[in-house]
């Protein structure tokens, strides 16, 4: 009994921090053309080269990466990401459907920032009940279980390069504002994941 308890709380949690990362990229990082990190990083830098929905290339690069985790750090990893995997890229493509939500604010620094903050706080909250969120997430929780480096300084590394790979399809100031979405990302993460 206690178990499954358990196993409906975790499930929830994990349901409510990729609804709510997903409403951060999808609401405020997409619409303002911000760079970002992550799978979704990844998915817009192929969606430069092949004309391919972003929500279906973040569903494949999890796919990948669920693999990954399944291989390095076991099965129940793996069995308690796989909703992250699934349900995150539904969550992208309804947010993503809904007009209304694509024009909340047209002020970069306010995307920005309530990017940063939803994907610290939607990270967060999976990665508190020993999960992901699937993707590029998977590689920093590698290196945190291997290497014992803070969760958020392996997230933020791996998605500084994933900015890089972003610079070349976007203004400098683009590139800027990316960086504040990352940092505020870092430290929400850590303060949610320590607390």
């Amino acid at each position: 009994m206690h178990q499954a308890k358990h196993l409906v709380r975790d499930t929830l949690l994990v349901l409510l921090g990729n609804l709510i990362l997903a409403f951060g990229v999808a609401v405020f990082a997409v619409p303002s053309n911000l760079i970002v990190a992550g799978a979704t990083g990844i998915a817009l830098i192929i969606c430069e080269f092949i004309p391919v929905n972003y929500a279906t290339v973040v569903f494949v690069i999890n796919m990948v990466m669920l693999l990954l985790g399944f291989i390095v750090l076991g099965k129940k990893f793996a069995a308690g990401t796989i909703l992250s995997s699934l349900i995150f890229p539904f969550f992208l493509a309804m947010f993503e459907a809904i007009p209304q939500l694509q024009h909340l604010t047209s002020d970069m620094l306010l995307s920005a920032i309530y990017a940063g903050l939803f994907t610290g706080l939607g990270c967060g909250i999976v990665f508190r009940v020993g999960y992901s969120t699937g993707g590029m997430d998977i590689p920093p929780i590698i290196m945190n279980k291997k290497l014992h480096i803070s969760l958020g300084v392996c997230v933020y590394l791996f998605d500084v390069v994933v900015l890089l790979g972003q610079s070349f399809f976007t203004s400098f100031e683009g590139i800027l504002y990316g960086i504040i979405t990352v940092f505020i990302t870092a430290i929400v993460l850590d303060k949610v994941t320590i607390f």
